[in-house]
């Protein structure tokens, strides 16, 4: 999948534009004008960034990509915002995503999850009673995995992954291919999208340790990108991020860190390193 601008609206534009202006001026930062580096300009980064400025910190931010956002990333190539990154506020009820959204007044959607339609292999649309027997396929499976990882837990053994205790499950059913397939959907739906992970990789212990935020689930009605273009403009930080500065190395020394790109070597006191792996879609491809 090959990628696009992330700010796609004119004052985006112009954004991305006073960028390209300053970079000339920024390849060959010091510590005399620069406090923090900082490494991705997703919103953990330019979140940090908004903190350090506000409390008087000179920052940079450098990002590998031509576009910022990280897993936040809108594509209005098609007329219409499509989220290929995150898409949902899950849970508004103090979630600070949501205060943003209010803050800069953009447009959010309750999610209606009974507002869904599955389809079959061949393109059909499965009756109400197929979708019952898949959900409760899938209900039955899920308790007997339950019941592995507390019989394990109760014996004290060793963590192990998901799809080990699903396997070892597996083993005892006599699905057909077709109620495999079926189960797997489920599974993909259901907790591989939702954790952002296969389930190979996911511990039978610890997959669902995380505390939900409460409340309706929203989506943006004009893309999750609005949060990040006005978060980098209520900041004035547009000056502040240099984009296609591949980092190539961190160097440490007694008062100095050098940041190595593929373009350039910057100084400054200190270096925020932001970057995540590459989120997931569908569960079990990388983009």
């Amino acid at each position: 999948m090959n990628r696009r601008n992330f700010l796609k609206l004119s004052l985006q534009v112009i954004a991305m534009s006073a960028v390209a202006r300053t970079s000339q001026a920024l390849t060959s930062l010091t510590p005399a004008n620069v406090d923090v580096i900082i490494v991705g300009a997703g919103i953990a980064g330019i979140s940090a960034a908004r903190v350090l400025k506000a409390k008087g910190y000179r920052v940079l931010i450098l990002e590998a990509r031509n576009r910022i956002g990280g897993r936040i990333w809108t594509d209005n190539t098609l007329g219409t915002p499509l989220d290929l990154g995150a898409s949902w506020i899950h849970g508004i009820t103090n979630n600070p995503i949501k205060q943003l959204a209010d803050q800069f007044k953009l447009k959010t959607l309750k999610t209606d999850y009974k507002a869904n339609q599955i389809y079959k292999n061949d393109g059909a649309p499965i009756t109400n009673a197929e979708e019952e027997t898949l959900t409760n396929r899938f209900n039955a499976v899920y308790e007997r995995v339950m019941e592995i990882q507390q019989k394990r837990l109760d014996d004290e053994l060793v963590d192990i992954s998901w799809q080990q205790a699903l396997t070892e499950e597996l083993a005892k059913e006599n699905f057909s291919s077709i109620e495999l397939s079926e189960l797997y959907f489920s599974l993909n739906t259901e907790i591989e999208h939702e954790y952002n992970a296969d389930l190979s990789e996911l511990s039978l212990f610890n997959w669902d340790s995380s505390k939900n935020v409460n409340g309706e689930d929203h989506i943006f009605a004009n893309g999750y990108g609005q949060v990040i273009e006005n978060l980098v403009m209520d900041s004035k930080l547009t000056s502040d991020i240099l984009t296609n500065q591949v980092v190539k190395s961190v160097n440490y020394g007694q008062k100095v860190v050098k940041v190595t790109t593929n373009k350039n070597v910057f100084s400054a006191s200190a270096v925020l390193i932001t970057l995540e792996t590459p989120p997931r879609m569908w569960g079990r491809q990388y983009v």
